[in-house]
């Protein structure tokens, strides 16, 4: 089953979080080059594939077709911080 087959117009959104998260990969790739320090560690997104989705949902007993579990997609994105103490990052 293709990702456009279960989700429908829900993908769309979905993907939307996919596109945030290249849009902030380019601008940690701007900020590295221009001021030489990496602020953004990594940044993640997947959508759940149908098949894993379908796995998840008839082990909870929930609907085929609900929309109630909360993973459907995931992002993650981690910083690193300044010290105060000078401008080194950690």
């Amino acid at each position: 089953m293709k990702p456009e087959d279960f989700y429908g117009s829900e993908l769309l959104r979905l993907n939307a979080v996919q596109q945030l998260l290249l849009h902030i990969e380019d601008y940690q790739r701007l900020l590295e080059e221009k001021e030489g320090r990496k602020v953004i560690q990594y940044c993640h997104a997947r959508i759940k594939t149908p098949e894993s989705m379908l796995d998840k949902l008839e082990r909870k007993r929930l609907p085929q077709l609900s929309y109630n579990c909360s993973d459907r997609k995931g992002s993650r994105m981690r910083c690193n911080r300044r010290n105060s103490d000078s401008d080194n990052c950690t």
